[in-house]
């Protein structure tokens, strides 16, 4: 009977153990949110264009873009998107990388 129970409760944890490690690879959650790096700005100065490049990785949401503000994507190559954004309207600087868009890749 003791016996019965041990291997009932190996095979148990290994099924749980196989799900935990399967999971990633099934669900939607593997994505990365990323956002620009802080730059050190002077009292004076301010953002007006922005450009960022990922290596193998697909872009799923861009959130967060500041108004007057245009943000385009080139795939060229297809696996490294580059985005490239800059403002429309003089009032639309920025003074700080925190408030530009932050980014969702997908594995």
């Amino acid at each position: 009977m003791k016996k019965n129970i041990i291997i009932a409760g190996l095979a148990l944890l290994n099924i749980v153990t196989l799900f935990l490690w399967l999971r990633p690879h099934f669900t939607k959650e593997s994505s990365i949110v990323f956002g620009f790096p802080d730059a050190k700005l002077a009292e004076s100065e301010r953002i007006t264009f922005a450009e960022i490049q990922f290596q193998t990785a697909g872009i799923k949401a861009i959130r967060n873009i500041p108004p007057g503000w245009g943000f385009s994507m080139v795939l060229d190559p297809p696996p490294n998107p580059k985005v490239v954004g800059s403002i429309t309207v003089g009032a639309a600087a920025v003074g700080s990388s925190k408030e530009l868009p932050v980014f969702e890749l997908e594995r």
